[in-house]
């Protein structure tokens, strides 16, 4: 942890304070603002949520991100989302037989039911999270991998994040995004207790 560097970006300043935004006003929506005192209660737990937040991102270096290799790996991240998306969109279980042997056609009839609801678990898991990556987390993860390549080439490189469409996780189809995103760029998307466990 002593030779670790904390960086971040404008986009993901600008994501956290998004969030936040939004956190706050689902808790009026939920709350309600009926009386003063809830007001006041509302105003000082945003107020210390937003200097918390000043606090954390005065440790980060905010890094400049050069607009033309972002570009580049934009479009390359873009990819990886996109032919998973595809996959999942248009998939149909693809075990198929030619056997004459009734036994063999049932064991594969069983694999097809097994695959059918595999495939529609994965896409149900995709719409509940409002698809495979919003365009802000794709330029998260792409301002990531400009930094990587820019700046940190030889150094580990972690991305930070609790958002399921970056850091992954062990669900499908994001378990398999982030290791495609590891291998082809040597950035390792992650949860932040995850990082911690690895460090």
């Amino acid at each position: 942890m002593e030779n670790c560097r904390a960086v971040t970006s404008k986009t993901v300043e600008d994501e956290a304070n998004v969030t936040l935004d939004k956190v706050v006003m689902n808790t009026i929506k939920e709350v309600g603002l009926d009386s003063d005192e809830i007001f006041d209660d509302l105003s000082i737990i945003i107020d210390d949520c937003e200097r918390k937040l000043n606090d954390n991102l005065k440790m980060i270096d905010r890094l400049a991100i050069n607009e033309e290799i972002k570009r580049e790996k934009a479009e390359e991240v873009m990819e990886i989302y996109v032919s998973y998306a595809n996959k999942y969109r248009r998939s149909k279980p693809y075990t198929t037989t030619w056997s004459l042997s009734h036994k063999f056609r049932s064991v594969v009839s069983d694999i097809r039911k097994i695959e059918e609801s595999k495939l529609k678990e994965i896409q149900r898991r995709i719409d509940e999270k409002g698809g495979i990556a919003g365009i802000n987390d794709i330029e998260i993860v792409s301002e990531a991998v400009a930094l990587k390549e820019e700046r940190f080439p030889r150094n580990i490189f972690y991305i930070a994040s609790n958002d399921q469409h970056i850091a992954g996780g062990h669900l499908e189809p994001w378990s398999e995004i982030r290791r495609e995103l590891e291998n082809k760029f040597s950035t390792l998307p992650r949860f932040p207790e995850e990082i911690l466990k690895e460090m």
